[in-house]
C-alpha cells in the first residue's frame, strides 16, 4: 500500500506559515500534496490563496486543529484524505494552536488512516521582529516552538545582530534539540525540510491560558481610493495582531494584507471574490468601535461588521 507522508506547520499569526507552504509547494512539486488549513476566521483567506497549487482541500475554522472542539472534525478530515492518491498531507495549523496533543491526534490519525501514514515532524516558524515581545501575552508560542522539529527563524532581515542572536538564545533555551535556521521570506531548501529529525516529547507543565482575542470581518464596496484605503490599514496595523483580505479596485481583485507597517498586493484571479478584511486583535477593547471610527475618518464609502 501507498504511504503518506504527514507534516504540521505551526507558528503565531503572521510569522510566515503560508508563505513557507507556498515555497513547499513549489519544492515538491513533483509530489501529489493535500493541504489542512487550519484558520482563525471563516472566511478562509489562505485556502483560497492555494486552492489551485494542490490536489486536495480540507478548511478548519474557529478553533485549533489539536483542541477537542475541533480535533475530531480534523481527524475525520485527514483520514478522508488518506483514501486519496497524494503523497503529502501538511497541516497549516492555526496561530493560536497549542500543539500539547500533537502526538496524541497523530497516533488516533494513524489509526485511521486508510493508507500507511508517516509523521515527518513539525515545521515551527518564527518571526524575530515579534517573538520576543509576544512571548509574554501569548504562551503558545513557546508551546509551539518546543513541539517543532524544525524551526525556521524568519524576517531576520528585520532585526539587528544583537536582537537576532537573543531571539536565537531564546529560541535554542526553549527547544535545543531541533533544527534551527535562520531565513528571510520563510524558505528553506527541500533537503532541511526532508532531513529533520521527529523526536517524540513529553508535555510541558505549564499552565496554558488562551489569550482574549478579537475578531472582526469587514465587508466592503470596491475601493475608491487606494491612498484612503493604504492609509486606514496604516493606521490600525500598529495596534491589531493581524490584518489580511481581498479588496477590489480598478476592476481588479487582490489579495492584501498589512504587516510590520508595509502594505502587500497580491492580484487575484478571480475579479468575483467577494471584497472582505479580516483582522484580529489580542485584549483590544472596543474592538469594533474603534475599527468604525478608523474608517470613517479616513474612508467615504460604506463598511459591514459580519
Amino acid at each position: 500500500m501507498k504511504k503518506i507522508d504527514l507534516y504540521f506547520i505551526v507558528g503565531f499569526l503572521g510569522s510566515g506559515k503560508t508563505t513557507f507552504l507556498k515555497h513547499f509547494l513549489q519544492d515538491f512539486q513533483d509530489k501529489k500534496i493535500a493541504v489542512v488549513i487550519n484558520d482563525f476566521g471563516k472566511t478562509d483567506i489562505d485556502a483560497k490563496l492555494l486552492a489551485d497549487k494542490i490536489e486536495s482541500l480540507k478548511e478548519i475554522h474557529d478553533g485549533s486543529v489539536f483542541c477537542s472542539c475541533k480535533s475530531d472534525q480534523f481527524v475525520q478530515g485527514v483520514t478522508e484524505l488518506s483514501k486519496e492518491d497524494v503523497d503529502i498531507i501538511i497541516v497549516e495549523s492555526s496561530g493560536f494552536a497549542n500543539p500539547n496533543t500533537l502526538i496524541n491526534v497523530v497516533d488516533l490519525i494513524k489509526k485511521l488512516a486508510h493508507n500507511p501514514m508517516e509523521f515527518k515532524g513539525t515545521i515551527g516558524i518564527v518571526d524575530a521582529s515579534k517573538v520576543a515581545k509576544l512571548i509574554n501575552v501569548a504562551a503558545m508560542i513557546e508551546l509551539q516552538i518546543y513541539y517543532s522539529d524544525l524551526i525556521l527563524i524568519n524576517k531576520i532581515d528585520l532585526v539587528d545582530k544583537f536582537n537576532l542572536s537573543v531571539v536565537n538564545d531564546l529560541v535554542t533555551h526553549i527547544n535545543n534539540e531541533a533544527a534551527i535556521h535562520l531565513v528571510t521570506n520563510a524558505y528553506v531548501k527541500r533537503v532541511e525540510i526532508e532531513s529533520m529529525k521527529m523526536s517524540i516529547k513529553p508535555g510541558i507543565e505549564k499552565q496554558y491560558v488562551n489569550p482574549s482575542s478579537q475578531k472582526l470581518m469587514l465587508s466592503l464596496d470596491e475601493i475608491d481610493s487606494k491612498e484612503d484605503f493604504e492609509i486606514f490599514l496604516l493606521a490600525i496595523e500598529k495596534d491589531v495582531l493581524r490584518i489580511k483580505g481581498f479588496i477590489t479596485f480598478d476592476n481588479q481583485c487582490y489579495f492584501v494584507e498589512a504587516i510590520d507597517g508595509e502594505i502587500r498586493y497580491q492580484k487575484h484571479p478571480n475579479i468575483n471574490q467577494e471584497p472582505v478584511i479580516v483582522i484580529l486583535a489580542i485584549m483590544k477593547r472596543f474592538l469594533e468601535r474603534y475599527i468604525i471610527q478608523k474608517w470613517e475618518k479616513y474612508i467615504d464609502s460604506p463598511i459591514d461588521i459580519l
